[in-house]
């Protein structure tokens, strides 16, 4: 993912929430956040149907996919791209 797409997918997902007390709140949707993200970052998968036909990764499919499969493909994405403390120098 781009530092453009991080930034994108961020915006679109901050929600404004009203305190009782009238003031505003900007929250991350986080379910937004991972849907978004998975969609960006899915680009090629080697998934075939029953017959041998390779399966197109698009959005819908993506939306029809077991969330167990999901959340793994988010969790291995991110440990394979996510920088460690020595990638940082720390």
């Amino acid at each position: 993912m781009t530092w453009k797409e991080q930034n994108q997918i961020y915006s679109r997902c901050l929600r404004n929430t009203a305190a009782a007390d009238g003031t505003t709140r900007t929250e991350l949707d986080g379910i937004s956040y991972r849907d978004m993200k998975l969609k960006t970052c899915l680009k090629k998968w080697d998934f075939k149907d029953d017959k041998g036909e390779e399966i197109p990764v698009s959005e819908s499919v993506i939306d029809r996919m077991v969330p167990e499969v999901a959340q793994k493909l988010l969790e291995t994405f991110e440990s394979v791209t996510e920088a460690s403390e020595e990638d940082l120098g720390n």
